[in-house]
């Protein structure tokens, strides 16, 4: 069978339903018998994510966050402005880019808390990357950084002990 209109990365859930971002919104597929379970009219940029709380997580042409029910497509809240490219902790938070780290609780849309590294302080050519932060066993958060596209870039190592950052900048 072939559909046609999808763009970005699609994501399965255990339930064995396909998140499939396309030109005009998303769709929710059976990845069993090919049928839409529902369609949403937010335009997805970036791969939805499935997080703890029966939802789905995307971001709309717009940078916002949407938590979406996984079931009915239904919107949970909505939350902006971030960089489309997140992670889901192990506990069902969002970890997202906002001019720092922010991590989002997922059932209500409320911010947790906000890092924002002692370089990013600093005016120049250093950010961010587009690339979503990965979580390591131990806890400790790596950011890729970018010098805007020229030079080298890094990986910035944020550890969370005792609610307080500590931070190491490896250079690449």
């Amino acid at each position: 069978m072939t559909r046609h209109g999808f763009r970005g990365y699609i994501t399965l859930d255990s339930s064995n339903t396909l998140f499939v971002p396309k030109y005009r919104g998303m769709s929710a597929i059976n990845a069993n018998n090919g049928n839409v379970i529902w369609t949403s009219g937010i335009e997805v940029i970036g791969t939805p994510a499935i997080g703890n709380n029966n939802d789905v997580i995307v971001c709309d042409n717009n940078y916002y966050l949407h938590s979406l029910n996984r079931v009915t497509g239904g919107q949970n809240w909505i939350k902006g402005s971030f960089n489309c490219k997140i992670t889901i902790t192990n506990s069902g938070d969002i970890l997202a880019l906002s001019n720092g780290l922010v991590l989002i609780n997922s059932k209500n849309g409320i911010v947790k808390w906000k890092y924002t590294p002692q370089w990013m302080t600093i005016p120049g050519d250093v950010n961010l990357s587009n690339k979503a932060p990965v979580i390591a066993r131990d806890g400790t958060i790596y950011v890729a950084v970018s010098n805007n596209g020229f030079g080298s870039g890094g990986i910035e190592a944020v550890s969370y002990t005792h609610l307080r950052a500590h931070e190491t900048v490896l250079d690449l």
